[in-house]
């Protein structure tokens, strides 16, 4: 007696595909239709994550100053963004190639500044992009044909209303700070965007 007779159902079985860009593109893009999927542009941010125990100390001190202030903010799980590339590719294989490229590559802080973006101010610490770093991020997306966009290196710790911490305040902030870590990059991260 075969399985399907007795549960008394018909089960399908699941069937392989062949064209393993079919399916990556069906994650990312699920309603879209096959030929449509092809034209689409996609805009990636690509990071790392970090441990929240390295930055502990310099975030609890910002916060301090957010607090006693009264400016209205919100946390921002740390997460260390590289680069932004445009172009499709297979999402397994670029991951598991960033993987690689994350390997021992430790980032120098440069100094905590405010990012301002869609209307939102981040406090953000900008990281020094090291030599080998950039060589085997470029030689990681020349094999994928993606286009990047722009060399950035930092990570966002707390967002709020454009303008709402002066400027003053933050540069009186800025002269007490704590030494900031180095950090080095974690698991990948990637934020995509349909342009």
């Amino acid at each position: 007696m075969k399985f399907r007779d007795y549960v008394g159902e018909d089960v399908e079985r699941k069937v392989r595909r062949r064209n393993w860009n079919e399916v990556i593109q069906e994650d990312i893009l699920p309603e879209f239709t096959k030929s449509e999927e092809r034209r689409i542009i996609l805009e990636t941010s690509i990071g790392f994550g970090l441990s929240k125990m390295d930055l502990k100390r310099v975030f609890d001190y910002i916060k301090s100053w957010l607090i006693r202030y009264d400016i209205k903010h919100e946390a921002v799980n740390p997460y260390l963004t590289v680069a932004t590339v445009e172009g499709n590719y297979k999402r397994d294989r670029f991951i598991k190639a960033l993987k690689k490229v994350k390997e021992g590559h430790v980032f120098e802080p440069d100094g905590v500044y405010i990012l301002r973006e869609d209307n939102k101010d981040f406090i953000i610490i900008d990281y020094i992009y090291n030599h080998n770093f950039v060589g085997d991020i470029n030689e990681c997306l020349s094999n994928f044909k993606l286009e990047k966009k722009e060399n950035t290196c930092y990570v966002k710790l707390f967002s709020m209303e454009a303008e709402s911490f002066p400027l003053y305040l933050f540069d009186q902030m800025i002269y007490s700070l704590p030494e900031l870590p180095d950090v080095e990059a974690g698991s990948v991260g990637l934020l995509v965007r349909r342009k």
